[in-house]
């Protein structure tokens, strides 16, 4: 599945911020709850998915602020929404 392989691509050749957020969500660091990075979910693939809360966290960068990226965001934001999956978004600006 191409999904699947883009998401073992992006786990290998993470940017540094989501290097330092898997440092604090993995090995259930957070009250117990067990993440999981770059995670396949249909046709989009999550930043980081804790499948016990069906709670999402998306690291949003500049190119999030551009039209034709935010348009698609909305789309996987419908997308997850129909599958009760609850999404956070994260800005990161440097």
């Amino acid at each position: 599945m191409k999904t699947s392989k883009q998401a073992k691509s992006l786990r290998i050749n993470q940017t540094w911020a989501e290097k330092l957020l898997w440092k604090r969500l993995r090995n259930r660091k957070i009250a117990g709850f067990k993440f999981r990075r770059q995670y396949p979910e249909g046709p989009y693939i999550l930043d980081f998915y804790c499948p016990e809360l069906h709670y999402a966290i998306e690291l949003d960068g500049r190119e999030h602020g551009e039209e034709v990226t935010h348009t698609h965001d909305r789309r996987k934001d419908i997308y997850l929404a129909q599958r009760r999956i609850f999404v956070k978004r994260v800005w990161n600006f440097q």
